[in-house]
């Protein structure tokens, strides 16, 4: 699929959903190596994720920059330089 992955293990957490409740919630922490070509595909895959797991948003950080996938992603913003 992409360069390779580590199952980093299980993570707790909470955020503020966007109607302003907070969650918390139990999460598989995932690192993947993509070449930087390729971020926005696994972007996209991020997104379906999300929405098979029925959820608001994922975690997805590139190379230190932090954003939230939401399921309904269609056309993400570009990879960092």
């Amino acid at each position: 699929m992409y360069g390779g992955y580590t199952v980093a293990g299980r993570v707790s957490g909470a955020c503020r959903m966007a109607d302003g409740a907070r969650a918390e919630d139990e999460s598989l922490e995932i690192w993947v190596a993509v070449p930087r070509g390729r971020v926005d595909e696994l972007r996209r895959e991020v997104a379906r994720l999300c929405r098979e797991l029925r959820q608001e948003s994922m975690y997805f950080e590139v190379a230190g920059a932090v954003e939230f996938v939401g399921a309904g992603e269609a056309d993400p913003p570009p990879a960092p330089p």
